[in-house]
């Protein structure tokens, strides 16, 4: 595939339907980068009880390497997320009685945005009638390449509109996944190749549905992942995979592009992470910390005469 953007990331190789994932390749920054050339991410969610949602989404975009990441939260959980890295840029918006985004945040939403090169929508977002239909106005409006996950899934489940032009990543688990079809999980995981087809023709964009052998398509190809493990099976890993996504995004990746790489990497960091703590020890901010190494690894084989 070739590079897009000014973001310096690329990932190589299109993949023909159901094949693997292949492992991406990340290109080396060039030496005169600076943060504005890395993209700027915009993350939009949390609420009271969830605040960890978005802050996980945060710092999975700055290991993928997002030169700005920016947070809007409802005012009540601030400074908690605030608290979670000095690198993030936190603003509270108008906050509902039960402590998430009011639509009245919608104006100071939108001008956020306008300085993004990409955005993760939904993250602990919670379910209140205003929330979604600020969500759905995100989803639906909004021009910016965007990771709609969590809350933002079932808020556009219930436009009945077309799916928008703007690049759109869905990210379903298989629950998610079964409550937009209408149907069971276990219809989903007994077919989960045409579940993700059906996804895709119900939402729109690129579908990344999620769970074991994780699936991204496009509605052309259905692409499996050989990475990952039951270890990612706690709340947070899917926040820490949609921020992945969306950071790649930001400094330039397609739509598929950065589903395929988020994935992939998402997984190979899980896979790694197993030799330390087990499956059932495996913790979010411990995968964050295995990012690290995992992208390290991978800019460490790109060619050095590529930037």
């Amino acid at each position: 595939m070739s590079q897009q953007g000014t973001g310096k990331v690329t990932v190589t190789g299109r993949m023909d339907a159901m094949e693997e994932l292949r492992q991406p390749t990340l290109v080396r920054r060039d030496p005169e980068a600076h943060k504005g050339a890395c993209g700027h991410l915009l993350v939009v969610g949390g609420s009271l009880g969830l605040s960890g949602a978005p802050r996980m989404a945060a710092m999975g975009a700055i290991t993928a390497g997002s030169g700005l990441v920016s947070v809007v939260v409802p005012e009540p959980v601030r400074e908690e997320v605030a608290a979670e890295s000095p690198a993030l840029m936190v603003q509270g918006l108008p906050s509902t009685a039960l402590g998430t985004l009011a639509w009245s945040g919608l104006r100071p939403a939108l001008r956020g945005l306008q300085g993004a090169t990409a955005a993760v929508v939904g993250p602990g977002a919670g379910r209140h009638p205003g929330t979604e239909a600020l969500l759905r106005y995100l989803v639906a409006e909004v021009p910016v390449p965007m990771v709609c996950d969590a809350d933002a899934l079932n808020a556009w489940a219930r436009q009945a509109g077309p799916a928008p032009e703007a690049p759109r990543v869905f990210t379903p688990h298989p629950g998610e996944s079964a409550r937009l079809l209408g149907c069971t999980v276990p219809e989903v995981q007994g077919d989960r190749e045409e579940a993700a087809r059906a996804l895709q023709r119900r939402l729109g964009g690129v579908v990344v549905l999620k769970g074991a052998g994780t699936l991204v398509t496009d509605g052309d190809v259905v692409l499996r992942s050989p990475t990952g493990n039951p270890g990612l099976a706690v709340g947070g890993s899917g926040d820490v995979l949609a921020g992945l996504i969306g950071g790649l995004m930001a400094q330039g990746l397609a739509a598929l592009e950065a589903a395929c790489a988020g994935v992939w990497i998402h997984g190979r960091a899980a896979d790694s992470l197993r030799l330390s703590t087990g499956e059932r020890a495996m913790e979010p901010t411990r995968l964050i910390d295995e990012l690290t190494q995992t992208m390290a690894d991978l800019e460490s084989e790109a060619p050095p005469d590529v930037i």
